[in-house]
């Protein structure tokens, strides 16, 4: 620990060493001099005592400074130094030239030993502080930036703010393209963000996906027009060798405003808005202070999650889907409530999405999952026949045992398989494809309705589509709500429907929200549909009695 504060210190006062250095030197010289005469001449041995200031220099100046020490020392004690100052007798030029020849060895071989052990400790903190792949200041130089840019108590109006870029579609450009890929597409977005933000500013790679940049000045810069010239700037394709890619970015800038949170931890937070902007448009502004107070919240929420399974605060609420041909009531998609003590009706945004970054997830969807098979087998009794829908996420398929939890409870409850739908996001399935396509197979095997939600919103092949177990897929809601106004997204919708039925699966819209669309729905072909036009999410009881109002079906177009 004392020897790294040495080094710290020396590196930091480089320049004061060097120049108090030079006449300490010549002091040791002249002083060595004065030794070696006062007692006698270089007959005896105090002439050694040279050694010093050349073992000095070269330890200071390097091979040039130990070279030139020696050239130094041995004309100070050369031909106007007697070998006896009493007797006055003189050196042979042989001698001190001698002398001369191996100071000036001393000096350049410790010189050269000092030059090469720094340049190791250059290269080795260069190794650190950089990345090797683009060499870029790396997120060790970020937070060693922030360390000595601000102060350890910072004023609550100081100024400056962390903005960081995320490609996010990395593992897919990377598994294409080859790793080096990402070096040079994060070097372009570098390169980019210095076009926008200024060519002073320095980028700093925080990690392989990941640059980010800590501006100084924020409060005269106008933060919704930064981020849109941003946006603007990285949405253009990337060149990449003899192609053009297309990254998928999200931008994330978090204001300090005097925050006292340690370099290390606004690093952290700014990678954590990085999550929000995901969650919104793909890019986000907020203050350290206020992400502090959401993660906080979150954690909270998380721990009190478990409690609320155990007491019964996750309620269901239930979505009907509707068959287009006859306008049935055919199934209906449970969908998580939390009716928490203290908070209120917490919405499900604010909790599943963080749910599914944990293992509280697995206990989440088993207990959703039990609870809407419980209350299918009471709506059966009641003569209410329709199916149940139960989102899954990512983190649920890579569990290897979810499956058997699926069967354990159909078994326990005798529910055939063909009651259950499990409603994957399209992403999700992509994520892992190989791995979870036995996992699909084998629920498909009990039966179980396999269906992509969100269909047309993440990056599907269809060379997968025909070797997935999936019977239905749904229209993501940003597709068909504009139906209406938008004739692209009428495109789109139409040919997802002539897409599903090609490869015999049914389709579900969801969003719909006029009877005009589901008109216009129903005149495409599609097979199912789901929306606030036909009903709203609503608690088991009040799905009863709308459902026994409408006699189990819904008006398509015309009277029923």
């Amino acid at each position: 620990m004392k020897s790294s504060w040495a080094i710290n210190w020396l590196d930091k006062h480089r320049r004061l060493v060097l120049w108090t250095s030079g006449p300490i030197l010549l002091l040791l010289i002249v002083g060595v001099w004065y030794l070696v005469h006062a007692t006698g001449g270089v007959k005896y041995a105090y002439y050694h005592a040279m050694y010093l200031p050349i073992l000095l220099a070269a330890l200071v100046f390097g091979t040039p400074g130990g070279i030139l020490a020696g050239v130094l020392a041995g004309l100070v004690l050369g031909p106007y130094m007697p070998i006896a100052v009493v007797g006055g007798e003189m050196q042979e030029t042989a001698n001190w030239l001698y002398r001369l020849g191996f100071f000036c060895l001393i000096g350049g071989l410790i010189g050269s030993s000092r030059d090469a052990v720094e340049w190791y400790v250059t290269r080795l903190r260069r190794s650190v502080y950089y990345d090797t792949g683009t060499g870029l200041p790396n997120r060790i130089a970020l937070i060693d930036r922030l360390r000595q840019a601000r102060p350890a108590a910072p004023p609550a109006d100081s100024d400056g703010a962390l903005l960081m870029v995320s490609i996010e579609n990395a593992d897919e450009l990377g598994t294409s393209f080859g790793s080096g890929s990402i070096d040079r597409l994060a070097l372009q977005l570098a390169r980019r963000l210095k076009k926008v933000v200024g060519e002073d500013e320095t980028v700093y790679r925080i990690d392989t996906s990941k640059v980010g940049m800590h501006l100084r000045q924020v409060s005269g810069i106008a933060l919704t027009d930064l981020m849109h010239d941003l946006d603007r700037c990285l949405v253009r394709p990337l060149p990449l060798g003899e192609v053009t890619v297309h990254a998928d970015t999200c931008i994330g800038l978090v204001k300090l405003e005097g925050s006292p949170l340690a370099a290390e931890d606004l690093v952290d937070y700014t990678e954590l808005s990085l999550a929000l902007a995901r969650e919104s448009s793909g890019k986000i502004v907020i203050s350290a202070a206020s992400l502090v107070s959401r993660n906080r919240e979150s954690v909270e929420l998380m721990g009190q999650l478990w409690r609320a399974l155990e007491n019964d605060q996750i309620e269901l609420h239930y979505q009907p889907k509707i068959a287009l041909d006859g306008g049935n009531v055919v199934a209906v998609e449970a969908l998580m409530r939390w009716r928490h003590p203290e908070h209120g009706m917490v919405p499900p945004m604010k909790f599943i999405p963080r749910a599914e970054k944990s293992t509280l997830i697995d206990d989440l969807t088993r207990f959703v999952v039990g609870k809407a098979l419980d209350q299918l087998v009471l709506w059966h009794a009641q003569g209410i026949e329709v199916g149940m829908a139960v989102n899954v996420s990512a983190q649920n398929l890579m569990n290897p045992g979810f499956g058997q939890m699926v069967k354990e409870q159909l078994a326990r409850r005798d529910i055939d398989g063909n009651w259950l739908e499990l409603e994957v996001t399209e992403n999700a399935l992509i994520q892992n494809i190989e791995r979870i396509l036995e996992l699909l197979h084998g629920l498909s095997g009990m039966n179980v309705v396999i269906s992509i939600d969100d269909f047309g919103t993440g990056y599907s092949s269809l060379q997968y589509m025909k070797d997935l177990p999936v019977t239905v897929i749904k229209i993501d809601q940003v597709f068909v709500m504009p139906l209406n106004d938008d004739p692209g997204a009428a495109h789109i919708v139409s040919s997802t429907i002539d897409l599903g039925h090609r490869l015999d699966m049914q389709v579900v819209a969801e969003g719909v929200e006029t009877a005009g669309i589901l008109e216009m729905l129903d005149g495409m072909g599609c097979d199912m549909a789901q929306g606030y036009h036909i009903a709203r999410p609503m608690d088991a009881t009040a799905f009863e009695e709308w459902h026994r109002a409408n006699k189990g079906r819904f008006a398509v177009s015309g009277d029923l």
